[in-house]
């Protein structure tokens, strides 16, 4: 019986009705699929069709036998590229069982699970696992906690001349155990010290930048309190209007800190967050982010527009180059205290957030995101074209500003900026 694949948006998936009868916790050997299990039969690096495919050691389907019969769930997680072709994968998926059964005279069930999309569900994102989890549980009443031996097997384990670190990223979001292909297919005797890191790049080795990142996130709060303290304390004491200028990376927290300022400035010029000006009621203050005004014209027209009004704003943008800051600061007259805010967040730590606040929506509903991912270019661009403010570019003060962990305390939210995704 051929194996029969369901779509559901960007996850493809077959779920084993096997059950496995334990009152243990359960155990789990998962699989990457491409250049872990199979590779292809003529050579490319892409295969021709659906029979375009050999094992990758011949010992591939007598080592899945052996932890079936072990009593693991098998499972395979593996990311594909563009659009699946679900006759075509279900047509190998199938070929690969009876291919199993042919040469170990046993049939081993396996629950397959395929990402296609940049989301939620794509490798090392923990979306697959969490999906196989309930859906198993639906089938398997004895799905219980995740046994320490269980692991996940692939190909991409941050190694030089690797494709990266997806595999081994994916293992260490889950909470398992990572084992190489020649782990578990040949007699290697491999070191898990010949790891890279790769994250942040060619600097730290997995565990180090796991560490790197807690200490961050756990660490870095108390400065961010401290500052934003500071901040308040220094727009009670200055009597002008404010012209406050953004500087940051897409996914530094420059827009959630400029909400925070915004927030706290509408209750310092007045209770009731509205003023008079002219015969006109209007916020005393204005939070001008430029990915919603929508261009940079734009933007200096509504600060002109604000100078005119004599109301105090914030300029949200990245704001990168001392032009940009320039040409901002000249549209000012002396009636303003110009304040540049300097959001100094590393570039791979720009990234990864980027990924956290796209996916955050998918995380706690399983939702997919509106929130379209701001492509990596834009912040490699930042990063290129950055240029340290000075200050002589402010009238009254220059703020640098350390990346924080958001205020949000949801455990899955914290825990979710804790995880790879690169």
């Amino acid at each position: 019986m051929p194996i029969s694949l369901t779509v559901d948006g960007g996850l493809t998936y077959y779920i084993s009705r096997h059950t496995i009868k334990s009152d243990k916790k359960s155990k789990f050997a998962g699989f990457d699929l491409d250049g872990t299990l199979i590779t292809t039969k003529s050579g490319k690096k892409c295969p021709i069709d659906a029979k375009d495919w050999r094992w990758t050691h011949e010992t591939v389907p007598y080592t899945l036998q052996k932890y079936h019969q072990k009593g693991y769930h098998i499972v395979i997680f593996t990311n594909q590229g563009g659009k699946t072709n679900i006759i075509e994968i279900g047509e190998k998926l199938s070929a690969i069982r009876k291919q199993i059964k042919k040469e170990t005279k046993t049939t081993v069930p396996f629950s397959v699970l395929i990402a296609s999309c940049h989301d939620f569900y794509r490798k090392p994102h923990i979306g697959m696992w969490e999906k196989y989890i309930t859906l198993k549980s639906d089938i398997d009443k004895n799905i219980r906690d995740i046994h320490k031996k269980s692991f996940f097997c692939g190909d991409a384990s941050g190694r030089k001349g690797e494709i990266g670190a997806t595999d081994r990223y994916f293992a260490i979001n889950i909470g398992i155990q990572f084992k190489l292909v020649e782990e578990l297919f040949t007699d290697t005797d491999v070191s898990y010290k010949t790891y890279t890191g790769g994250f942040p790049k060619d600097t730290y080795i997995m565990n180090e930048y796991a560490s790197l990142l807690r200490f961050w996130m756990d660490n870095t709060s108390e400065v961010d309190n401290t500052a934003f303290g500071n901040l308040k304390k220094i727009f009670q004491s200055d009597t002008k209007q404010k012209a406050i200028i953004m500087v940051g990376s897409p996914g530094s927290g420059k827009t959630v800190l400029a909400q925070r300022i915004w927030k706290y400035l509408m209750k310092l010029y007045n209770k009731d967050g509205r003023e008079k000006i002219g015969e006109s009621v209007v916020d005393p203050v204005t939070h001008l982010e430029q990915d919603i005004i929508g261009t940079r014209s734009k933007t200096l027209k509504q600060i002109e527009n604000c100078v005119e009004s004599r109301i105090s704003f914030i300029v949200d943008a990245t704001n990168a180059k001392n032009k940009h800051r320039t040409e901002i600061v000249d549209l000012i007259d002396d009636m303003y205290s110009v304040y540049i805010i300097d959001i100094q967040s590393p570039k791979w730590l720009s990234i990864h957030l980027n990924e956290c606040r796209t996916h955050q929506l998918e995380l706690r509903t399983g939702i997919p995101s509106p929130k379209e991912l701001v492509p990596k270019i834009a912040i490699h661009m930042f990063y290129k074209n950055y240029e340290s403010p000075t200050k002589q570019e402010s009238t009254r003060v220059l703020i640098l500003i350390p990346w924080t962990h958001p205020p949000k305390k949801a455990v899955q939210h914290k825990a979710f900026n804790y995880r790879y995704d690169i």
